[in-house]
């Protein structure tokens, strides 16, 4: 073996046993301080999450006597019945119709239970409901209001309301039951009705958002400018439109008057009329808010109609169809204010 052979071997021997000390040391040593490393940012990251949650738990626990002194107490029977008679005084305070059934909720092991009361009330008008509203926001105790329904009933004016009245009440503490809260035990404020917030309300009223939608008629068209007469013959007067022409657009009551709005659905001309004139071969008797089936499709209902007099018979368009589509009424079907004549 010569000089340079010799060399490499003792260069290439040296390198190898450079790298099986680094893998021994790496093994021994490089490996575990990365792996404590690694494990101290874990421990350092929990720290910090379990803190928060720490600082969470402190904060929530600081509220808690102020939550408990806002519930009527442990006791479910007294809590029940006291809900129920600050929701009957609130609703006889607004003037409402009302039915209340209780109704169960989920409990909490230990922790808290809720109860409810399903609160019906019928035939009531849109001012009512609006203040009895305010009336439960105005509660001072822990509650909330689940599934509001309204339904309106434009013939009558009025609309029924339907909702869920839930309230917490807490778990004894070490066996021990909790008094009702201060906040629980706290007069109805019924005068609240007549401050200034509650007055902002009024505008939903004079809205009246549940009112049926009634397109605005179309603008009437400017006249045509006049030209020069270059016709020696007299033009024939055009024939008036037919039934199958003129729709009814709008059926509305302004100041206790009763309208009709009737269109020209070739020319687009709309005419206003009131009871009492005539229509296509009828008089026309009133307007017709209740609620019924539209002609065709029973499926769908039709709020309202005119009522045409044609002789002996009485004759209803609904809103929205042409006046050839005009349906007679017997006597099972006439509005009260005619089935009596």
């Amino acid at each position: 073996m010569g000089r340079k052979e010799k060399v490499l071997a003792v260069v290439i021997g040296l390198a190898a046993a450079v790298f099986m000390l680094y893998m021994i040391v790496d093994k021994l040593v490089l490996s575990k301080i990365e792996n404590l490393q690694k494990q101290e940012t874990r421990l350092r990251e929990d720290i910090v999450i379990n803190q928060a949650k720490r600082d969470q738990y402190e904060r929530q626990a600081s509220r808690l006597p102020e939550l408990l002194d806002r519930t009527f107490g442990s006791d479910e029977n007294v809590a029940s019945e006291r809900v129920q008679a600050r929701l009957t005084k609130l609703l006889d305070a607004t003037g409402l119709k009302i039915s209340l059934t209780p109704q169960g909720g989920p409990k909490i092991q230990g922790k808290y239970k809720e109860i409810s009361w399903q609160v019906l009330a019928q035939e009531g008008k849109l001012d009512q409901i609006i203040s009895f509203m305010f009336l439960l926001n105005s509660e001072p105790y822990l509650h909330r209001v689940e599934g509001l329904s309204l339904t309106p009933k434009h013939r009558r004016g009025t609309m029924d309301m339907k909702l869920r009245f839930v309230t917490m009440v807490p778990a004894k503490r070490s066996g021990a039951d909790i008094a009702p809260g201060q906040a629980a035990q706290a007069p109805l404020q019924l005068g609240v009705l007549q401050a200034s917030p509650r007055k902002q309300y009024d505008i939903i009223v004079s809205r009246d958002p549940f009112r049926p939608y009634v397109k605005r008629p179309d603008p009437p068209k400017p006249p045509p400018e006049p030209k020069p007469a270059v016709v020696v013959s007299k033009p024939a007067t055009p024939p008036p439109p037919t039934p199958a022409r003129l729709r009814v657009v709008s059926l509305t009551r302004w100041a206790g008057q009763q309208e009709i709005q009737v269109r020209d659905v070739k020319t687009g001309k709309t005419d206003v009329l009131k009871p009492g004139q005539d229509l296509a071969g009828g008089k026309i008797v009133m307007i017709d808010y209740r609620r019924m089936p539209m002609p065709g499709s029973p499926e769908v209902l039709s709020y309202s109609r005119v009522i045409l007099q044609k002789g002996s018979e009485y004759w209803a368009v609904e809103l929205g169809q042409e006046i050839a589509t005009s349906r007679r009424l017997t006597g099972d079907n006439l509005p009260e204010q005619l089935s009596g004549e």
